[in-house]
């Protein structure tokens, strides 16, 4: 008697895997995604540190709120639409895609060194990734969206 050799894999096996690769795909791919959104915010936050420096030294100098001190109104940072500084030294990042909102930055003086407050202050989530425009209090418009999810904001910000 001859027994039959398979050479290859069965529908059913195939199948199997395919289910298999689908599920693993369905958990991958929204992590990935909220990865690849907090590194782009973290990255615009790293970004501002020119912005930061010259405000830490405008309050060690004590020129806050002088209208003769010029800062830098607006920088594209990766997916941040617009920075802004207001008089209090507070900057603040607009963000577009795939996240909407504002994060805000508060300078604290302490008596020679300058600490920052990391707070959203808005922000609407798109599930198509297109941007909810929301103005930002430091530019002088007003916030009217949730904040920024905490899970994508890095450890030392928070909600407003």
């Amino acid at each position: 008697m001859k027994k039959k050799i398979q050479k290859g894999f069965s529908l059913v096996e195939l199948m199997v895997v395919i289910a298999i690769i689908a599920i693993l795909a369905a958990v991958a791919i929204p992590m990935y995604s909220n990865y690849t959104t907090r590194a782009k915010i973290g990255t615009a936050l790293a970004s501002v540190g020119g912005l930061k420096a010259q405000v830490a030294e405008n309050l060690a100098n004590s020129v806050n709120g002088d209208s003769n001190v010029t800062y830098v109104g607006e920088q594209k940072t990766g997916m941040a639409y617009g920075t802004g500084v207001n008089a209090a030294g507070d900057i603040t990042l607009t963000f577009t895609s795939p996240v909407s909102g504002s994060v805000v930055l508060s300078p604290n003086n302490n008596g020679g060194s300058v600490t920052w407050n990391c707070i959203s202050t808005s922000s609407a989530i798109s599930s198509s990734g297109s941007a909810v425009n929301a103005s930002s209090p430091a530019l002088g418009g007003t916030a009217t969206q949730a904040e920024i999810a905490q899970a994508l904001l890095p450890s030392p910000c928070t909600g407003a």
